[in-house]
């Protein structure tokens, strides 16, 4: 359905409708939150509008890995998320068991092999990811479910019991009149950080590695609605990827530009200072460079600079270049020569046959050499003698020592997948206000709900899917309420 025919369906479906809401249900945003949701409400009976501001829906997830996980288990979250909300993620990681097999009830392939550890603290199964969107799209429309794409939810309000949306879509702006609301339109990465207001003000030096439509739309209706706010704005989700980029930088480039194996380099910044202890992830290492950046900017440190984009480089053996950044990264990527593939895309780097040269041309690249030779001298004499830390940041027994010749560099940068702030939740994923009070009619799963994630990754498409059903299954029983209420 195009965005105009859209907008015209939603027109007449108004004025036949003049003395009641004009669906059970409106799901801003098409993704793994918003067509699980959407679907989920169809089958238990609610009439569903699905706004999605894309060409098709599928959203982010429809370029992902495809590899469907969490948290292993509640003391895992905690230890390495502090800052998050055990409440939702208890019920995020209990319901994995039932989301797989509702999965698997869908007809989706599903790998029976369980992937553990997953980015350290967690362990999951690859799935399908298309297969699935495409069958919940197909379960949406079975049920009488209607698809507006190129549509934008600009605004809501609530209004004698029920929720009015507002929905640009082909031109014009139409309300909407609706039992339920269920925010889900994938976050705000387009126009992060946070702190710009949700405007679209981006970084140097920051990939936008997400749909450029995932713009703050639910966090902007969800505010307006009176709606708190959980999880740090400055909390993002993403992989280091080449810098510069020369060739076009796409969804199709997003995972296979990915530096996945930089847990098993040494990251250093164009300081030539290490910043965050290598080891736990390619993710954590992402987080790490934008906080590291900002707390340089912020201290005031000459070398810093007001406009410096967050650039590092990685260093890295030809042991580490022939096995981890040519291995399969994760369940069903397939093997791939990731370096390769970064240098090809224009990415800056050079190779040297021992680590002082390697060092010394790391000038040609930006670095403060002399203090990357010093970084790197200290780096490698805690790995000798196993004292765990070097300049203030560990050397784990995991670090790779850099040994074996040839010797590699890549410049890089972070990148924006997702965001961790969103709107509150409990654990039914009801947006909650400043009081902790459910905002009538209103719901939120995925990167629109806030809380889960704190200052680490969680999990994408595990906890979009449970959150989305979860919610629609909330809307859909509100609607049915509030009918035989009216009745």
């Amino acid at each position: 359905m195009t965005a105009e025919e859209g907008a015209d369906t939603v027109v007449a479906h108004q004025t036949a409708h003049q003395a009641g809401p004009d669906v059970d249900v409106v799901v801003a945003g098409g993704g793994m939150a918003g067509l699980t949701a959407a679907a989920t409400a169809a089958s238990h009976g609610a009439t569903v509008l699905l706004a999605e501001a894309g060409e098709k829906p599928g959203g982010a997830a429809w370029w992902s890995n495809g590899l469907f996980w969490t948290a292993r288990d509640l003391q895992t979250y905690r230890r390495h998320i502090p800052d998050g909300n055990p409440v939702i993620a208890e019920r995020i990681i209990a319901g994995m068991d039932d989301a797989l097999e509702q999965i698997r009830a869908l007809g989706v392939p599903i790998s029976a092999h369980r992937t553990d550890p997953v980015m350290a603290i967690g362990a999951g199964h690859a799935i399908d990811i298309r297969a699935l969107i495409q069958e919940q799209e197909a379960r949406l429309r079975r049920h009488g479910g209607r698809i507006v794409t190129g549509a934008r939810v600009t605004g809501a309000a609530l209004r004698e019991g029920a929720v009015d949306v507002r929905i640009s879509s082909g031109g014009s702006e139409q309300r909407v009149r609706s039992w339920a609301l269920v925010l889900a339109t994938g976050g705000h990465p387009s126009s992060w950080p946070a702190s710009s207001d949700l405007a679209d003000q981006p970084v140097p030096g920051v990939a936008r590695r997400c749909l450029l439509h995932s713009r703050g739309d639910g966090l902007r209706a969800g505010r307006e609605l009176g709606a708190d706010t959980a999880g740090p704005p400055e909390g993002v989700y993403g992989h280091l990827v080449p810098a510069p980029l020369a060739e076009d930088w796409t969804p199709a480039s997003f995972v296979r530009l990915s530096q996945y194996y930089s847990d098993a380099a040494v990251a250093l910044d164009l300081r030539g200072r290490r910043f965050a202890d290598e080891t736990l992830g390619d993710e954590v290492l992402n987080q790490a460079l934008l906080d590291h950046t900002e707390t340089a900017r912020a201290s005031g440190d000459a070398d810093a600079g007001t406009t410096t984009p967050p650039l590092a480089v990685l260093l890295f053996d030809d042991r580490v270049r022939r096995s981890r950044a040519t291995e399969e990264s994760y369940p069903g990527l397939g093997p791939l020569d990731r370096f390769a593939a970064a240098v090809d895309a224009g990415g800056a780097n050079l190779t040297a046959e021992d680590v002082p040269g390697l060092v010394y041309g790391l000038a040609a690249l930006g670095v403060d050499t002399g203090t990357a030779r010093t970084t790197v001298e200290r780096y490698r004499e805690a790995i000798a003698s196993r004292s765990g830390i070097a300049d203030g940041v560990p050397v784990t027994a995991e670090a790779d020592p850099l040994t074996e010749a040839p010797f590699h560099a890549l410049l890089v940068q972070p990148s924006v997948t997702m965001t961790f702030h969103g709107v509150r939740t409990d654990e039914r994923f009801r947006v909650l206000d400043r009081g902790g009070r459910p905002v009538p009619g209103v719901f939120a799963a995925g990167a629109d709900a806030g809380g889960l994630q704190g200052r680490r990754y969680a999990g994408g498409l595990a906890p979009s899917f449970i959150g989305g059903r979860t919610a629609g299954l909330e809307a859909a029983r509100l609607a049915a309420s509030a009918q035989g209420t009216r009745r």
